[in-house]
């Protein structure tokens, strides 16, 4: 048997912020990813802020929605 499996993975195994999409808005990019429980939102705010800045739409549990401004 592996040492790893997925039914025994844990479920939030995420080490660094990791963006999982892109999508472009009006005057900005909305970023939908992932984060690690131990970070606080504005250490993910440094990572993921765009060129004027931005705001978080969700930052719970490990995920987050945030629209960077870049206009």
């Amino acid at each position: 048997m592996p040492k790893y499996s997925i039914f025994n993975r844990p479920k939030h195994d995420v080490t660094e912020v990791i963006i999982t999409n892109r999508k472009p808005v009006p005057g900005g990019t909305e970023l939908t990813g992932k984060y690690p429980l131990d970070m606080t939102q504005s250490q993910v705010e440094q990572i993921v802020k765009g060129t004027f800045g931005g705001r978080f739409e969700e930052f719970d549990q490990g995920r987050f929605v945030y629209t960077a401004y870049n206009d």
